[in-house]
């Protein structure tokens, strides 16, 4: 089918922005680490009963697995963390548009990792992502539930980072041989939820923990 890559990244992205609405509301109420280990519970039962269904082929050679396991920890526990914590502080419209430079690094990781080579257009393009991105961080206007602030800048800018160094090695992993997406995808989620849900157990405690040794006062 023509231009088949083309609408799926498109349908990503629309899909991507969608649910950053949903993450940003859930986040205020339960806070990032834990939202981010219950999407990729959620995620991890969805693919792996889609894999079964449709019989998918699984087989992955170890250097594939390892690294997919490693683009999975880049990018979901590392990056997914820290823009979810950006959706606290600047909102989900300022963390997204923040979040569209995640492309450039990857290209520029690319470039020096892999060798890959970076056309004049790409180059461009880049330029031009960064410049939006600089004019919406230079406007000092508040919006109805946020201010931007340095901290969400960087906590924004971290998640692109990890999310471009994740492709990287997801690149890695998908020259190597053929990969289905959703096998991929689940190779990724599972050593996330690994990483990610003793940090919720605990977290979790600790602040129940605060909850009893500094009660709030009724107001």
């Amino acid at each position: 089918m023509p231009l088949l890559g083309e609408l799926s990244a498109l349908l990503t992205a629309l899909l991507w922005s969608g649910s950053s609405i949903v993450f940003a509301a859930a986040i205020q109420r339960i806070g990032s680490v834990h939202v981010n280990v219950a999407r990729l519970i959620i995620a991890a039962f969805l693919l792996l009963a889609t894999i079964v269904l449709m019989g998918l082929n699984v087989r992955l050679s170890w250097s594939q697995i390892g690294n997919l396991a490693v683009s999975g920890l880049i990018g979901l526990v590392f990056g997914d963390t820290f823009l979810f914590q950006s959706y606290i502080y600047n909102g989900a419209r300022v963390s997204m548009l923040i979040m569209s430079v995640a492309p450039a690094i990857s290209a520029l990781l690319a470039y020096f990792l892999i060798g890959e080579i970076l056309s004049l257009w790409g180059i461009l393009g880049m330029l031009v992502t960064i410049g939006g991105i600089a004019v919406v961080a230079s406007d000092r206007r508040e919006d109805a539930k946020h201010s931007l602030t340095r901290i969400g800048l960087l906590y924004g800018f971290f998640g692109a980072l990890g999310q471009g160094a994740g492709l990287i090695f997801a690149r890695l992993a998908f020259d190597e041989g053929e990969i289905h997406g959703l096998v991929a995808t689940f190779v990724r989620v599972v050593p996330a939820i690994f990483v990610l849900y003793p940090i919720a157990v605990m977290t979790k405690r600790l602040l129940e923990l605060q909850r009893r040794l500094w009660p709030r006062r009724p107001s």
